[in-house]
């Protein structure tokens, strides 16, 4: 397998009675649900809400939701992505190494941060 075949998808059991997303630029400072790291005032970043058991919101960096929109192929929670990718694409990359993957990511940014998350997980 290479890492180009990687594909997340991660096991969801329940189904949004609705489901809306849309990118957005920020009014005031909030955090991604993927990284944890700050959205600051004036960044783009991906803003979802939906209803299943319960009203929920999620605010994505673009570089997260970048990442999360080329490796997920099927479903996903929002605040799993790097356990999913820890669990899915880092133990290839241990093997084939991550070219293809970084690739498959058009902004150095994002780039920067899948990279920075392996070292980190390699540690």
């Amino acid at each position: 397998m290479s890492c180009a075949d990687v594909c997340i998808d991660m096991d969801y059991d329940d189904d949004n009675v609705f489901f809306s997303v849309r990118d957005v630029i920020a009014r005031k400072e909030h955090k991604c649900c993927e990284c944890g790291c700050p959205i600051k005032i004036g960044d783009t970043f991906e803003y979802a809400k939906g209803k299943n058991d319960d009203f929920w919101t999620a605010r994505t960096c673009s570089d997260c939701a970048e990442i999360r929109n080329t490796f997920v192929c099927g479903t996903w929670v929002y605040g799993m992505l790097y356990e999913s990718i820890q669990e899915s694409m880092f133990p290839v990359w241990l093997e084939t190494g991550p070219i293809d993957c970084l690739a498959k990511i058009e902004s150095l940014s994002a780039r920067n941060k899948l990279r920075e998350a392996y070292e980190e997980w390699r540690k």
